[in-house]
């Protein structure tokens, strides 16, 4: 919680509280969690100032010297900070839809998972600005400094990049899409753009490809690279297994491999597996197919539970978030639809496929069983192994079916 007397500071007005920084050069101010209703901090010295989880919605930090400051977790909803001094500012997680950046420097600002929706950066300098994960739908980066930017993960619907200098910028991870004047940028120097964000982005332009550094006949092998690639990272699967059936789980890795499909094995030691159990979800959010070895020993295990929980969870949101999208656009049938699936569980014992099943109603959720019994007679093995490449390879919506 912010510091009384700092509370009181901020509200005098802004000449008393540069007067008090300077007077107090070694404190560093703590305005976390508070509501600021104050309209202006225009030109006010705020270096260092902790504003973690603060509101401060409309307020007016033009000119103002930020540098070093903690805003995470802060609501700016519509605040101002032109030709304000942004370096090394901490804006994770923060609410800066329709802010204005203009002309700010923003020099190795972190806006990790921040929401930048509609927000305008143009003439901004944002030299190895961090927007990993960040919602930049609609933002504006014309005649802004992107030279070491990185947008992994970044949501850049309708972003617009006209005019916008580029260098060193690093895509990864990103569909481009529909990014506004990508082509009509200006570079400096070579970019870079992972196989996922070609996979992801149609209709790149040759000028831009050509202006990231990629070489001509590069570009014109991209259509038969990304067939290729395309099948790989669209089928990507993770399999989770008890170190008893690591045998049949090492099989099916090798063989879906062979086969093109791009998957994983869980962890094989305890160090590996701590690491694992704590961030599972991801592992599950992060490969599109979960694949999972049931047997009476794997039923067992409470993190292999929680795995499969995760899953099962998250195709039933994406099918009732695909429901909703198809409903809204009438011309759509949801029941006309594969259904999304995550998770693939594959049985090899008759009693860890009672315990599933037992388990799975318990949690009012669904599951299929893969059958894998009699895995080591070969016939058998193939058989089900080819069931299970089919399903794999079907292609299942997750929304987004605006076309426009």
């Amino acid at each position: 919680m912010a510091n009384p007397e700092h509370f009181d500071m901020i509200n005098q007005d802004v000449e008393a509280w540069n007067e008090w920084r300077e007077e107090n050069p070694d404190i560093r101010p703590d305005l976390s969690e508070v509501n600021l209703i104050i309209p202006t901090l225009s030109m006010a010295d705020l270096t260092d100032v902790n504003f973690y989880g603060t509101d401060l919605t409309g307020v007016d930090f033009q000119g103002a010297d930020l540098e070093g400051a903690n805003l995470e977790s802060a609501n700016l909803l519509t605040a101002v900070f032109d030709d304000a001094n942004l370096q090394r500012v901490n804006f994770t997680n923060a609410n800066l839809r329709h802010v204005d950046f203009i002309g700010a420097n923003l020099e190795l600002a972190n806006f990790f998972m921040a929401d930048l929706k509609s927000a305008d950066l143009s003439r901004a300098t944002l030299i190895s600005a961090n927007f990993f994960n960040a919602n930049l739908t609609l933002a504006n980066f014309r005649w802004a400094s992107l030279h070491g930017v990185n947008f992994t993960r970044a949501i850049l619907i309708r972003a617009n990049f006209e005019d916008a200098l580029l260098k060193s910028t690093i895509f990864s991870e990103n569909d481009l899409s529909r990014a506004s004047n990508l082509d009509k940028s200006v570079s400096l120097g070579a970019s870079t753009i992972d196989q996922q964000t070609l996979i992801r982005s149609k209709n790149l332009s040759d000028k831009f490809l050509r202006d990231c550094g990629f070489s001509d006949s590069f570009i014109k092998s991209i259509p038969t690279l990304l067939g290729t690639l395309e099948l790989a990272q669209k089928h990507t699967c993770f399999i989770s297994h008890s170190e008893k059936d690591v045998v049949l789980a090492q099989k099916i890795h090798d063989d879906l491999q062979e086969k093109g499909l791009r998957c994983w094995l869980n962890p094989k030691n305890d160090k590996e597996r701590n690491w694992y159990e704590s961030t599972c979800d991801k592992s599950v959010r992060d490969n599109e197919k979960f694949l999972v070895l049931i047997s009476e020993d794997s039923i067992k295990s409470k993190w292999l539970r929680q795995e499969v929980e995760n899953a099962l969870k998250r195709e039933k949101r994406m099918k009732l978030e695909l429901q909703g999208e198809l409903k809204d656009q009438c011309k759509y049938n949801f029941d006309d639809f594969q259904k999304p699936k995550l998770l693939f569980p594959m049985f090899i014992d008759e009693q860890g496929k009672e315990a599933f099943e037992s388990w799975i109603k318990e949690l009012d959720l669904e599951g299929e069983l893969i059958d894998f019994r009699d895995w080591g007679k070969q016939e058998i093995y193939q058989k089900s192994l080819a069931g299970l490449v089919q399903e794999l390879q079907i292609e299942y919506p997750i929304g987004n079916f605006d076309q426009n």
